[in-house]
């Protein structure tokens, strides 16, 4: 059976897609969604998402995190790649959030992540929170 190929380089990380009109499309979806959780950064990134539940801005992500806002940015284009973060636009401004699971695969993978405890992680929660205490009106404050 004929298809379409392409090659889509995502930060260092090259993803190759191979979409047959055929059932392979499923799969090649679900390994595109592992293949993003597969990076410790971005996975930690997701739970930490999807475990506070709000939306929030790159810079309050990379102080609670401790990286810097160019890496995050890069994580978060990634996750939304494979829809599992959306963003909302006000003016300049750009928020972060999980994105609403859309079928029962998404749903149970989130279910997934939540599970995942971490003493690191629960330390990231909490300067998440302390970050986020710290936020203008609809601006972020360094």
């Amino acid at each position: 059976m004929g298809g379409l190929e392409f090659r889509v380089e995502v930060g260092i990380l090259f993803l190759d897609f191979q979409y047959f009109f055929c059932q392979n499309a499923h799969m090649r979806k679900y390994e595109v969604i592992f293949k993003a959780l597969a990076d410790r950064k971005r996975l930690r990134l997701m739970v930490l998402l999807l475990k506070e539940q709000e939306q929030f801005f790159v810079c309050e992500l990379a102080s609670a995190l401790g990286d810097s806002p160019y890496n995050l940015s890069k994580y978060l284009k990634e996750l939304k790649m494979v829809d599992l973060v959306e963003e909302e636009r006000m003016g300049r401004r750009v928020f972060y959030r999980i994105k609403p699971a859309e079928n029962d695969f998404v749903e149970k993978l989130y279910q997934l992540l939540w599970m995942i405890e971490d003493e690191e992680l629960e330390g990231f929660q909490q300067q998440l929170r302390l970050r986020k205490t710290l936020r203008g009106e609809d601006e972020c404050v360094i």
